[in-house]
C-alpha cells in the first residue's frame, strides 16, 4: 500500500480510475487494525489503487475531505468521491461494501 508523500501526489493519484484512500492516524488502534484488513485484501482488490494518508501529516486534506475520525476510507473514481466508509470493517464487510464499485 502506497503512503502518500505530498498533496500534489495525492491530487494526481485520485484522478486515476478507481482509488481507495485510507485516512489513518498512527495513534489510532482502529487505524492499525484497518491497515491489517487492507493489507490482507490488497490482492482481492486489484481493481483499486490503494493508498494511505496520515491525517496528522496532511491536515489540509483532512479539512477538505471532512475527516473527523479514523479510520476513514474514501473511494475515488476519476477524481470524485464515490463512497465514504467510516470506522473499522472486517474483510467481508469491506468486500461487500466495495462490490458495487
Amino acid at each position: 500500500m502506497l503512503e502518500v508523500k505530498s498533496i500534489r501526489e495525492f491530487n494526481e493519484i485520485i484522478t486515476h480510475d478507481k482509488v481507495l484512500v485510507f485516512f489513518y492516524a498512527t495513534w489510532s488502534s482502529s487505524s492499525l487494525a484497518m491497515n491489517e484488513v487492507l493489507e490482507d485484501l490488497k490482492d482481492e482488490l486489484k481493481e483499486f489503487e490503494i493508498v494511505k494518508v496520515n491525517m496528522d501529516r496532511f491536515l489540509e486534506l483532512t479539512r477538505i475531505y471532512h475527516i473527523t475520525s479514523v479510520p476513514d476510507i474514501k473511494i475515488f473514481i476519476k477524481g470524485k468521491v464515490a463512497k465514504d466508509i467510516l470506522g473499522i470493517k472486517t474483510k467481508d464487510e469491506l468486500l461487500n461494501i466495495l462490490k458495487d464499485n
